[in-house]
């Protein structure tokens, strides 16, 4: 009886030091910067931003402000219809890659999280884009 007791207590503080050991996939309240965007890296000199709130994303985009609503359930990941940006001019390549970044983030469908590495992933599971963690 007292094995079985035993056995159970040692199940019970494995399963507790596991899910403890879980690692947090949770997007809110979280700051990232663009590393790459459609295979492609980021432009060194431009700083795209990604920030994440309870639900409501903003940033940068090189350029521009920008803001909006999103959802996250589990990997799951996709971007509100009410995006909003200013539009303050700016140069051909910073708009080229302000266009890709805004298309690629509405096509965002679920995310993978290592480490200080967010990559944002379409419906096949291909990535769109990738972050790293900023303060």
């Amino acid at each position: 009886m007292k094995r079985i007791r035993l056995a159970t207590l040692c199940v019970l503080i494995l399963g507790l030091l596991l899910s403890a050991c879980k690692p947090d996939t949770s997007l809110k309240n979280t700051n990232w910067r663009l590393v790459s965007l459609d295979g492609q890296p980021a432009m060194a000199d431009v700083e795209v931003t990604l920030n994440l709130e309870d639900g409501q994303l903003g940033g940068s985009d090189g350029c521009n402000a920008y803001g909006g609503s999103y959802t996250s359930k589990g990997s799951e990941f996709a971007v509100g219809t009410d995006i909003v940006s200013t539009m303050m001019y700016c140069n051909d390549e910073i708009n080229n890659q302000s266009v890709t970044y805004y298309t690629a983030l509405n096509q965002a469908a679920s995310f993978n999280l290592k480490g200080q590495t967010l990559s944002l992933l379409d419906t096949n599971g291909s990535v769109l884009m990738e972050f790293s963690r900023s303060e």
